[in-house]
């Protein structure tokens, strides 16, 4: 019986720990085709999808725009991330607060190609996500202050992933480019650590189930 239960709980958490990998990215509209400069006070709306265990917003990933039109409005900035007021991703209303991001500088294309690199933006201390939710990101200074941005953005055409059907882009408050394009961008989780600690305890009960064979 004892043998039973301690398979019994790996093989469950081993489950667990494959649907969390699975969920892990939730937006990947990499990548880019075009750029823009956007205005203070812009951003990038987004919805949730089911997260699973992996609910704790990990990173954000911003890839460059393309490198023909010089631009000084790369950064350095943070990534912060709010609620949505009213859930409707076409509309640029931002709630409370949830987290913000290290600081970093979008890397632009090098002349010889047409999309730039990608920039990691992490959460030191992860926002829990919440499945089907509506949540936005703008540009800030790391004080609070918004900031205007120069990034990459795609919309489906030249290889480009396809805009985003549950999100927007923002600049000054509207959609630009009559909301046909979004931030080129990747938006990964982590899962809570009640799930890693269960992924311990498989472990745990593996070495025990060799002791017991």
């Amino acid at each position: 019986m004892r043998r039973i239960m301690i398979i019994g709980v790996a093989i469950a958490t081993v489950l667990a720990w494959i649907g969390s990998v699975h969920a892990g990215v939730i937006i990947d509209t990499i990548p880019t085709n075009d750029r823009a400069n956007l205005s203070v006070d812009a951003g990038q709306s987004f919805t949730t999808g089911t997260l699973g265990t992996a609910n704790l917003l990990a990173t954000i990933e911003i890839q460059g725009p393309r490198n023909d039109v010089p631009d000084s409005i790369l950064g350095p900035f943070a990534l912060a991330l709010y609620d949505d007021v009213d859930q409707d991703p076409n509309t640029f209303d931002r709630g409370s607060l949830l987290g913000t991001s290290t600081l970093g500088t979008i890397i632009p294309g090098d002349g010889s190609m047409q999309s730039g690199g990608i920039t990691t933006f992490t959460f030191l201390s992860p926002p829990a996500l919440v499945d089907n939710t509506v949540y936005s990101f703008r540009y800030e200074d790391g004080a609070g202050n918004p900031m205007g941005a120069r990034v990459g953005l795609t919309n489906g055409t030249n290889g480009g992933a396809p805009p985003l059907a549950d999100g927007a882009l923002f600049s000054g408050g509207v959609t630009p480019f009559n909301n046909a394009y979004d931030t080129s961008m990747r938006i990964t989780t982590i899962p809570e650590p009640s799930s890693v600690a269960l992924i311990c305890l498989a472990l745990v009960g593996v070495v025990g189930l060799r002791r017991l064979v």
